[in-house]
Protein backbone atom coordinates (compact mmCIF):
# COMPACT_ATOMS: atom_id res chain seq x y z
CA UNK A 1 0.00 0.00 0.00
CA UNK A 2 1.39 3.36 -0.67
CA UNK A 3 0.42 6.51 0.54
CA UNK A 4 0.47 9.81 -2.12
CA UNK A 5 -1.00 13.13 -0.07
CA UNK A 6 -1.79 16.39 -2.25
CA UNK A 7 1.66 17.89 -0.44
CA UNK A 8 3.75 15.11 -1.12
CA UNK A 9 5.81 12.59 -2.96
CA UNK A 10 7.06 9.07 -2.92
CA UNK A 11 9.91 7.24 -4.00
CA UNK A 12 9.16 3.83 -5.02
CA UNK A 13 12.28 1.74 -4.76
CA UNK A 14 13.71 -0.17 -7.76
CA UNK A 15 12.88 -2.76 -9.54
CA UNK A 16 9.25 -1.82 -11.33
CA UNK A 17 8.25 -1.46 -14.42
CA UNK A 18 6.71 1.86 -16.64
CA UNK A 19 3.06 0.17 -16.42
CA UNK A 20 3.80 -0.82 -12.60
CA UNK A 21 4.53 2.64 -11.71
CA UNK A 22 1.56 3.88 -13.66
CA UNK A 23 -0.56 1.24 -11.86
CA UNK A 24 0.59 2.49 -8.76
CA UNK A 25 -0.63 6.11 -9.23
CA UNK A 26 -3.30 5.25 -10.63
CA UNK A 27 -4.67 3.58 -7.75
CA UNK A 28 -3.82 6.47 -5.50
CA UNK A 29 -6.35 9.32 -5.61
CA UNK A 30 -3.20 11.86 -3.77
CA UNK A 31 -1.51 10.23 -6.96
CA UNK A 32 -1.57 13.18 -10.14
CA UNK A 33 1.66 12.05 -12.15
CA UNK A 34 5.10 9.99 -11.58
CA UNK A 35 8.69 10.39 -12.71
CA UNK A 36 10.48 6.77 -13.94
CA UNK A 37 14.32 6.61 -13.07
CA UNK A 38 17.19 5.14 -15.35
CA UNK A 39 16.89 2.69 -11.60
CA UNK A 40 14.08 1.73 -12.79
CA UNK A 41 12.46 3.60 -9.64
CA UNK A 42 9.33 6.08 -9.46
CA UNK A 43 8.63 9.10 -7.98
CA UNK A 44 5.33 9.57 -7.80
CA UNK A 45 4.05 13.24 -6.91
CA UNK A 46 0.53 14.94 -5.17
CA UNK A 47 -1.27 17.35 -7.03
CA UNK A 48 0.46 20.69 -4.61
CA UNK A 49 4.00 19.04 -5.94
CA UNK A 50 2.63 18.51 -9.25
CA UNK A 51 2.25 22.26 -9.79
CA UNK A 52 5.80 23.01 -9.22
CA UNK A 53 8.54 23.25 -12.12
CA UNK A 54 9.08 19.68 -13.08
CA UNK A 55 12.94 20.35 -13.47
CA UNK A 56 13.36 21.69 -10.17
CA UNK A 57 11.43 18.21 -8.64
CA UNK A 58 14.21 16.21 -9.68
CA UNK A 59 16.67 18.59 -8.55
CA UNK A 60 15.41 18.39 -5.00
CA UNK A 61 16.47 14.87 -4.90
CA UNK A 62 13.37 12.81 -5.03
CA UNK A 63 14.93 10.20 -6.66
CA UNK A 64 17.52 7.73 -5.62
CA UNK A 65 19.27 8.32 -9.15
CA UNK A 66 18.59 11.83 -10.83
CA UNK A 67 18.81 10.71 -13.94
CA UNK A 68 15.26 10.58 -15.40
CA UNK A 69 14.80 8.32 -18.34
CA UNK A 70 11.18 8.81 -18.72
CA UNK A 71 8.45 11.55 -17.30
CA UNK A 72 5.06 10.52 -17.60
CA UNK A 73 1.59 12.30 -15.88
CA UNK A 74 -0.90 10.34 -15.21
CA UNK A 75 -3.03 13.67 -14.22
CA UNK A 76 -5.82 12.83 -11.47
CA UNK A 77 -7.14 16.46 -11.57
CA UNK A 78 -11.12 16.75 -12.10
CA UNK A 79 -11.96 16.37 -15.40
CA UNK A 80 -13.88 19.90 -17.11
CA UNK A 81 -15.93 18.58 -19.91
CA UNK A 82 -16.34 20.53 -22.73
CA UNK A 83 -20.16 21.32 -22.88
CA UNK A 84 -21.44 21.32 -26.52
CA UNK A 85 -25.28 22.52 -27.91
CA UNK A 86 -25.15 25.57 -25.73
CA UNK A 87 -24.53 23.74 -22.60
CA UNK A 88 -23.42 25.62 -19.79
CA UNK A 89 -20.72 24.58 -17.69
CA UNK A 90 -21.69 24.91 -13.82
CA UNK A 91 -18.95 25.64 -11.01
CA UNK A 92 -20.67 24.16 -8.24
CA UNK A 93 -21.38 21.11 -9.85
CA UNK A 94 -18.61 21.03 -12.58
CA UNK A 95 -21.21 19.35 -14.94
CA UNK A 96 -22.84 20.77 -18.15
CA UNK A 97 -26.54 22.10 -17.65
CA UNK A 98 -28.53 21.20 -21.18
CA UNK A 99 -30.74 22.74 -22.69
CA UNK A 100 -33.18 22.35 -26.02
CA UNK A 101 -33.45 18.13 -24.97
CA UNK A 102 -29.89 17.76 -25.44
CA UNK A 103 -28.43 15.34 -22.71
CA UNK A 104 -25.20 13.63 -21.50
CA UNK A 105 -22.00 14.87 -19.80
CA UNK A 106 -21.45 17.55 -22.71
CA UNK A 107 -24.76 17.51 -24.03
CA UNK A 108 -23.70 15.80 -26.98
CA UNK A 109 -26.99 13.68 -27.14
CA UNK A 110 -30.57 14.21 -27.71
CA UNK A 111 -32.82 13.00 -25.34
CA UNK A 112 -35.15 9.73 -26.61
CA UNK A 113 -38.08 10.35 -24.95
CA UNK A 114 -39.38 12.37 -21.97
CA UNK A 115 -38.28 9.93 -19.19
CA UNK A 116 -34.79 9.92 -20.95
CA UNK A 117 -34.74 14.30 -20.50
CA UNK A 118 -35.48 13.71 -17.10
CA UNK A 119 -33.13 10.84 -16.01
CA UNK A 120 -30.24 11.77 -18.49
CA UNK A 121 -30.50 15.88 -18.33
CA UNK A 122 -32.63 16.41 -15.44
CA UNK A 123 -35.04 18.81 -17.38
CA UNK A 124 -38.25 19.27 -14.43
CA UNK A 125 -40.53 21.82 -16.88
CA UNK A 126 -43.72 20.75 -18.25
CA UNK A 127 -43.29 21.72 -22.14
CA UNK A 128 -42.49 21.23 -25.38
CA UNK A 129 -38.62 19.57 -26.14
CA UNK A 130 -37.01 18.10 -28.68
CA UNK A 131 -36.73 14.41 -28.82
CA UNK A 132 -35.08 11.74 -31.35
CA UNK A 133 -35.77 8.22 -30.62
CA UNK A 134 -32.92 6.21 -32.04
CA UNK A 135 -34.56 4.87 -34.77
CA UNK A 136 -36.03 8.16 -35.79
CA UNK A 137 -34.66 9.62 -38.98
CA UNK A 138 -34.30 13.42 -37.12
CA UNK A 139 -35.14 15.12 -33.85
CA UNK A 140 -39.17 16.60 -33.21
CA UNK A 141 -41.12 17.94 -30.77
CA UNK A 142 -42.99 16.54 -28.16
CA UNK A 143 -45.11 17.78 -25.04
CA UNK A 144 -43.25 16.11 -21.77
CA UNK A 145 -45.15 16.21 -18.53
CA UNK A 146 -41.73 16.11 -16.39
CA UNK A 147 -43.38 16.84 -13.22
CA UNK A 148 -45.26 13.38 -13.49
CA UNK A 149 -43.58 10.17 -12.00
CA UNK A 150 -42.78 9.03 -14.47
CA UNK A 151 -42.36 11.36 -17.20
CA UNK A 152 -45.30 11.32 -19.72
CA UNK A 153 -44.66 12.11 -23.41
CA UNK A 154 -47.93 13.01 -24.43
CA UNK A 155 -49.18 11.70 -27.95
CA UNK A 156 -53.02 13.23 -27.94
CA UNK A 157 -55.07 15.81 -26.29
CA UNK A 158 -58.96 16.01 -26.59
CA UNK A 159 -60.58 18.55 -24.19
CA UNK A 160 -62.93 20.92 -26.72
CA UNK A 161 -65.11 20.90 -29.60
CA UNK A 162 -62.91 23.32 -31.33
CA UNK A 163 -60.66 21.09 -33.01
CA UNK A 164 -61.95 18.12 -35.37
CA UNK A 165 -60.06 15.28 -35.48
CA UNK A 166 -61.87 14.03 -38.51
CA UNK A 167 -58.39 14.66 -40.56
CA UNK A 168 -56.40 12.56 -43.83
CA UNK A 169 -53.86 9.47 -43.45
CA UNK A 170 -51.82 12.02 -43.82
CA UNK A 171 -52.40 14.32 -41.45
CA UNK A 172 -52.47 11.71 -38.56
CA UNK A 173 -48.96 10.46 -40.23
CA UNK A 174 -47.44 13.96 -39.71
CA UNK A 175 -49.49 14.92 -36.48
CA UNK A 176 -51.63 18.15 -36.56
CA UNK A 177 -52.42 20.97 -33.89
CA UNK A 178 -49.55 20.47 -31.51
CA UNK A 179 -49.61 22.19 -28.42
CA UNK A 180 -48.58 21.79 -24.70
CA UNK A 181 -52.04 22.34 -23.98
CA UNK A 182 -55.13 22.41 -26.39
CA UNK A 183 -55.93 19.34 -28.53
CA UNK A 184 -53.43 17.64 -31.00
CA UNK A 185 -52.51 14.15 -32.09
CA UNK A 186 -48.53 13.80 -32.31
CA UNK A 187 -48.39 11.97 -35.44
CA UNK A 188 -48.12 8.60 -36.17
CA UNK A 189 -44.69 8.40 -37.46
CA UNK A 190 -43.44 10.08 -34.27
CA UNK A 191 -45.39 7.52 -32.23
CA UNK A 192 -43.74 4.79 -33.92
CA UNK A 193 -40.51 5.82 -33.56
CA UNK A 194 -41.00 6.50 -29.65
CA UNK A 195 -42.75 3.10 -29.22
CA UNK A 196 -40.08 1.20 -31.37
CA UNK A 197 -37.08 2.75 -29.98
CA UNK A 198 -37.64 1.86 -26.56
CA UNK A 199 -40.35 0.21 -24.53
CA UNK A 200 -43.17 2.30 -23.24
CA UNK A 201 -46.62 1.72 -21.62
CA UNK A 202 -49.40 3.91 -22.94
CA UNK A 203 -51.62 5.13 -20.53
CA UNK A 204 -55.00 6.51 -21.66
CA UNK A 205 -56.91 8.45 -18.92
CA UNK A 206 -60.44 9.69 -19.46
CA UNK A 207 -61.83 12.44 -17.34
CA UNK A 208 -65.34 12.12 -16.49
CA UNK A 209 -67.44 14.42 -14.01
CA UNK A 210 -64.18 15.61 -12.16
CA UNK A 211 -63.06 11.90 -11.78
CA UNK A 212 -60.52 10.68 -14.01
CA UNK A 213 -60.08 6.75 -15.03
CA UNK A 214 -56.78 5.78 -16.62
CA UNK A 215 -55.74 2.93 -18.28
CA UNK A 216 -52.32 1.11 -19.14
CA UNK A 217 -51.33 -0.63 -21.89
CA UNK A 218 -47.87 -2.64 -21.45
CA UNK A 219 -45.50 -3.31 -24.09
CA UNK A 220 -47.56 -0.70 -26.92
CA UNK A 221 -46.04 -0.96 -29.92
CA UNK A 222 -47.03 1.23 -33.13
CA UNK A 223 -45.75 -0.33 -36.33
CA UNK A 224 -44.73 2.12 -39.39
CA UNK A 225 -46.76 2.96 -42.01
CA UNK A 226 -46.43 0.23 -44.24
CA UNK A 227 -48.24 -2.13 -41.64
CA UNK A 228 -50.85 0.79 -41.33
CA UNK A 229 -49.56 1.49 -38.33
CA UNK A 230 -50.92 -1.37 -36.81
CA UNK A 231 -51.07 -1.81 -32.58
CA UNK A 232 -49.64 -4.44 -30.74
CA UNK A 233 -49.38 -4.67 -26.72
CA UNK A 234 -48.56 -7.04 -23.87
CA UNK A 235 -51.15 -6.45 -21.34
CA UNK A 236 -53.61 -4.06 -19.97
CA UNK A 237 -54.79 -2.87 -16.15
CA UNK A 238 -56.16 -0.05 -14.16
CA UNK A 239 -54.58 0.28 -10.91
CA UNK A 240 -56.88 1.84 -8.04
CA UNK A 241 -60.57 2.39 -7.36
CA UNK A 242 -61.02 5.21 -9.25
CA UNK A 243 -58.71 4.27 -12.29
CA UNK A 244 -61.70 1.86 -13.07
CA UNK A 245 -61.81 -0.26 -15.54
CA UNK A 246 -62.32 1.35 -18.86
CA UNK A 247 -61.81 -2.05 -21.17
CA UNK A 248 -60.26 -1.41 -24.57
CA UNK A 249 -60.44 0.21 -27.57
CA UNK A 250 -57.84 -2.46 -29.32
CA UNK A 251 -59.44 -5.14 -29.00
CA UNK A 252 -57.09 -8.43 -28.51
CA UNK A 253 -55.48 -8.70 -31.98
CA UNK A 254 -53.66 -5.90 -33.82
CA UNK A 255 -55.47 -3.73 -35.58
CA UNK A 256 -54.95 -1.20 -38.27
CA UNK A 257 -55.37 2.43 -38.61
CA UNK A 258 -58.20 3.92 -40.01
CA UNK A 259 -59.01 7.53 -41.47
CA UNK A 260 -61.80 9.18 -43.41
CA UNK A 261 -59.92 8.46 -46.56
CA UNK A 262 -58.44 5.06 -46.01
CA UNK A 263 -60.40 2.38 -44.30
CA UNK A 264 -58.62 -0.52 -42.82
CA UNK A 265 -61.73 -1.03 -40.16
CA UNK A 266 -62.62 -4.88 -42.05
CA UNK A 267 -66.70 -4.07 -41.57
CA UNK A 268 -68.23 -4.22 -44.64
CA UNK A 269 -69.82 -0.88 -46.24
CA UNK A 270 -69.28 1.32 -43.44
CA UNK A 271 -65.97 3.61 -42.92
CA UNK A 272 -66.11 3.68 -39.50
CA UNK A 273 -63.25 6.77 -39.64
CA UNK A 274 -66.05 8.77 -41.20
CA UNK A 275 -68.92 8.04 -39.12
CA UNK A 276 -67.16 8.17 -36.50
CA UNK A 277 -65.22 11.82 -37.72
CA UNK A 278 -62.06 10.62 -36.43
CA UNK A 279 -58.66 8.71 -37.55
CA UNK A 280 -58.76 5.71 -34.96
CA UNK A 281 -57.89 2.29 -34.71
CA UNK A 282 -61.45 0.43 -35.95
CA UNK A 283 -62.54 -2.94 -36.33
CA UNK A 284 -65.22 -5.50 -37.27
CA UNK A 285 -68.17 -5.99 -36.29
CA UNK A 286 -68.91 -2.55 -34.38
CA UNK A 287 -66.33 -0.23 -35.63
CA UNK A 288 -64.82 0.34 -31.67
CA UNK A 289 -66.03 0.03 -28.35
CA UNK A 290 -64.85 3.63 -27.83
CA UNK A 291 -64.27 7.01 -29.99
CA UNK A 292 -61.72 9.12 -27.77
CA UNK A 293 -60.78 11.14 -30.82
CA UNK A 294 -64.51 12.05 -31.34
CA UNK A 295 -66.04 15.62 -30.35
CA UNK A 296 -66.28 16.71 -27.25
CA UNK A 297 -69.27 18.80 -26.06
CA UNK A 298 -68.49 20.87 -23.29
CA UNK A 299 -70.99 20.92 -20.51
CA UNK A 300 -72.62 17.81 -21.24
CA UNK A 301 -72.86 15.13 -18.45
CA UNK A 302 -74.81 12.79 -20.77
CA UNK A 303 -73.90 10.81 -23.56
CA UNK A 304 -75.21 12.86 -26.86
CA UNK A 305 -76.04 9.32 -28.66
CA UNK A 306 -74.41 9.79 -31.86
CA UNK A 307 -71.50 8.12 -32.86
CA UNK A 308 -68.98 10.97 -33.46
CA UNK A 309 -69.55 11.84 -29.66
CA UNK A 310 -66.21 11.78 -27.74
CA UNK A 311 -66.95 8.05 -25.41
CA UNK A 312 -65.95 4.77 -24.12
CA UNK A 313 -68.50 2.09 -23.92
CA UNK A 314 -67.41 0.77 -20.77
CA UNK A 315 -68.67 1.11 -17.00
CA UNK A 316 -68.85 3.57 -15.57
CA UNK A 317 -68.24 6.05 -17.97
CA UNK A 318 -70.46 4.57 -20.79
CA UNK A 319 -73.43 6.45 -20.06
CA UNK A 320 -71.10 10.08 -19.67
CA UNK A 321 -69.54 12.62 -21.99
CA UNK A 322 -66.18 12.90 -21.25
CA UNK A 323 -64.46 16.47 -20.12
CA UNK A 324 -61.48 15.23 -21.18
CA UNK A 325 -59.22 12.39 -22.59
CA UNK A 326 -55.27 12.19 -23.39
CA UNK A 327 -52.64 9.61 -24.10
CA UNK A 328 -49.29 9.64 -23.41
CA UNK A 329 -46.20 7.37 -23.10
CA UNK A 330 -44.31 6.01 -19.84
Amino acid sequence: NVNVTTDSNLWIPPNKSLIQCAIVCSSNDSCVGYTYNNDSSCDLFGLDLWDYNCSSLFEEGNSTNSSIRAFVKISKRQWTPQCVHKGILSASTNTCVCVGGWVGDRCNKMMEDCADGKVMGNYTEDKAYLVKPSLAPEPFLVTCRMSMDPPMTQIQIKSSGNSSFNKTWQEFKDGFDFSPQDDFWLGNDKIHYLTTSNPHTLVVAVTVAGVVHKRYLFDFVMANETEDYDVTYRDAFSNSSLETFLGSCWGNESIRFSTMDRDNDGVNATNCASEFSAGWWYQAPNCSACNPNGDIYINQTERVGIPSENFWDAPPVNSSSPDLVWMSLI
